[in-house]
């Protein structure tokens, strides 16, 4: 009984949103579907971000739109290692200023994203943007199924269908 509610505790996590230190005058949607999947971060400071929306220091204007779907079906998002980020099917934004689109839209399908060692980083299906300024249309869709993005090493990178700028 014990594994099934910690399973459920990080199924309830893993599809959310977060605005620190963020304003939003527009529009922020996530709807995601989870089914069987799993969303792990092992070790100081890493992070598993699946199927969310996390914004810090972002200005979304009246005009402003960010979207994120997402559907999981027996997926995995691992980070293991100090430093590490696993991210799948998610939108993270820092630094930036949105007065147009930025829209994610992924089904993953019997897909792990894994990312171990110190600093790795393993990235698919997302959005990362850094002080980036989006008057336009950012848009990023993906269709992945039984596939595998994995870093393994300290400073490692894996991405596949991600959009990343800084």
């Amino acid at each position: 009984m014990k594994k099934s509610i910690s399973l459920v505790a990080v199924l309830l996590m893993s599809g959310s949103m977060a605005f620190a230190d963020s304003k939003i005058k527009g529009n922020v949607s996530n709807i995601v579907d989870v089914n069987r999947t799993a969303n792990v971060a092992v070790g100081k400071g890493s992070k598993a971000t699946l199927g969310s929306i996390r914004l810090k220091n972002t200005n979304v204007g009246d005009k402003g739109t960010i979207s994120n779907m997402l559907t999981v079906n027996e997926s995995a998002n691992v980070a293991v290692g100090d430093g590490s980020s696993a991210t799948m099917g998610s939108i993270s934004m820092s630094g930036s200023k949105v007065n147009g689109t930025v829209s994610n839209e992924a089904i993953l399908h019997r897909v792990a994203n894994v990312a171990v060692g110190k600093n790795s980083s393993a990235a698919m299906g997302s959005i990362d943007l850094k002080n980036t300024r989006a008057d336009g249309t950012i848009s990023n869709s993906a269709f992945v199924t039984e596939s595998a993005n994995v870093a393994v090493g300290d400073d490692s990178q894996a991405n596949m269908a991600t959009i990343k700028g800084e």
